[in-house]
């Protein structure tokens, strides 16, 4: 399977087959980079999709339905859609390729509609501001501009996505897809290499890129299988692994879904343990296998909670538990601990400015509270009633603090500009509903370009903030979008 000039190309079904016919179309207007159902019968196993003569990019085929996208190249007027296949090719069905909309041209710069929802969307924008997300049936390249680039079916899943500075795309392959479980992408969407692991079992973290070029992930370790924590080369060649102390997954319920996050050094990640009321390890590893620490029982004793961040000067920043927060130095002591001035529910992962302020947010209420690089409060928000956070991310030139959130458990999400020098809401965008169903974020935290490499390349970048969302009713509404938001 591969990919042709940006078209999904598929092995020709031998079997007979009828003559494929197309009965319906999801809609009859849409904008180039629309997403297209077609319906019908006798599409057999594979062929091409074709809108206004182009070859369109597809996620889902069958016999009976095609899911694919309206061509970006092509310009507002009537086309037709057909589908061929070895057999033949279907008569045409008229098309009406409509303008280019925006949900809110002074936000939105530009959405994108996935095929699929995730639980948890992860998102990469690489050193040329290309855009990478996925979904449950693959990942998604897109322009700057939002034009869908390629389609890689059965790569991504909900784990990180990242790439390295020669346009290399590095991700999870989908839990049902296998043996395999990190693929390599060019820019093109072509697999370049896949690594399948000895042993069998999912990733709990990653696939990351280090400092050192190299690819790291963990792989959970039960009954005796998994390789725990290990590292690749750029072409795919397993350098080492570590079990990890305490071992990596073996209490059913463990969970992870986070990526992997490097000083200049070392590496960091986090465990959530589910036995233990969803409290989290971090581990602490070199980037040749070797353990330095972790903060569960047995080592640290340290009561550090959730995914965990790094600031300017090396240190691992996170929650304190459920209601305070911490900083800990690289040889694993502590740099200090506080507690929230008011009254949290569960503080979640914060977001790091490049001076070192944090900025922490509570499950319940937000109660958004920032603290300087010495632990000391800068300023807090009060309780927000029937608000629930989701993530929060600090724009690469320090000026804008973006928050997601939701209103009560089911209701409207949202997103929203804070002025990180003293909390205030600067802006807020609601995410709209579809057939009376609410939306809202899902992604981990929201991403801004370069944000990962801001500290090796000391730009300034002036990009979108990129969020993903999903349906309070993922049976009634099935698809998700990516967003491009004008943050400023």
């Amino acid at each position: 399977m591969r990919f042709i000039g940006g078209i999904l190309a598929l092995a020709l079904f031998t079997g007979a087959l009828a003559t494929p016919k197309v009965t319906s179309l999801s809609e009859r207007s849409l904008p180039a980079n629309g997403r297209l159902i077609v319906h019908g019968d006798g599409f057999g196993k594979s062929g091409t999709l074709l809108i206004g003569n182009r070859g369109a990019i597809v996620t889902r085929w069958s016999d009976s339905a095609i899911h694919g996208y309206v061509p970006h190249q092509l310009t507002p007027g009537t086309a037709e859609v057909r589908v061929t296949n070895a057999d033949g090719r279907s008569k045409p069905v008229r098309f009406e390729i409509a303008p280019r909309q925006f949900v809110d041209g002074s936000r939105v710069l530009w959405r994108f509609q996935t095929d699929r929802w995730m639980n948890r969307q992860f998102i990469e924008v690489d050193e040329t501001r290309r855009v990478y997300t996925s979904d449950h049936t693959g990942l998604y390249a897109l322009s700057p501009s939002g034009d869908l680039l390629w389609f890689a079916p059965g790569s991504g899943g909900d784990l990180p996505i990242d790439s390295s500075s020669n346009g290399i795309v590095y991700s999870s392959v989908a839990l049902s897809v296998g043996p395999e479980i990190i693929r390599a992408h060019d820019r093109d969407g072509n697999i370049i290499w896949t690594f399948t692991s000895p042993q069998p079992g999912r990733l709990f973290a990653g696939p990351n890129v280090g400092p050192d070029g190299n690819i790291y992930a963990v792989q959970e370790v039960r009954g005796g299988s998994g390789i725990g924590l290990f590292a690749l080369s750029p072409s795919g060649n397993l350098l080492w692994s570590n079990l990890g102390d305490p071992v990596l997954g073996t209490v059913d319920g463990d969970i992870s879904i986070n990526e992997i996050i490097f000083s200049e050094d070392r590496l960091y990640f986090s465990i959530i343990r589910q036995r233990s009321g969803g409290s989290g390890v971090t581990y602490s590893f070199d980037l040749v296998g070797n353990q330095q620490w972790h903060t569960g029982t047995g080592d640290l004793h340290l009561p550090f909670y959730r995914f965990p961040r790094l600031d300017p000067f090396g240190r691992v920043i996170g929650a304190r538990g459920q209601t305070g927060a911490m900083a800990i130095n690289e040889d694993g002591s502590v740099a200090w601990q506080k507690f929230h001035p008011g009254s949290p529910n569960v503080i979640e992962m914060p977001a790091v400015d490049s001076f070192g302020n944090s900025y922490f947010h509570d499950w319940l209420g937000i109660e958004m509270w920032s603290l300087d690089p010495a632990g000391n409060t800068r300023w807090v928000t009060g309780f927000e009633s029937n608000l629930f956070t989701i993530g929060v991310g600090i724009s690469p030139d320090d000026q804008v603090l973006v928050h997601t959130g939701v209103e009560d458990f089911a209701a409207e999400g949202f997103i929203r500009g804070i002025n990180p020098n003293n909390g205030a809401i600067n802006w807020r965008l609601d995410f709209e509903p579809e057939n009376g169903i609410h939306q809202r974020s899902n992604n981990l935290y929201p991403v801004f370009a370069h944000v990962k490499h801001l500290s090796r390349t000391g730009a300034r970048d002036q990009t979108p903030v990129y969020v993903t969302t999903l349906f309070s009713d993922v049976n009634a509404v099935t698809h998700g979008y990516l967003y491009a938001i004008n943050y400023r």
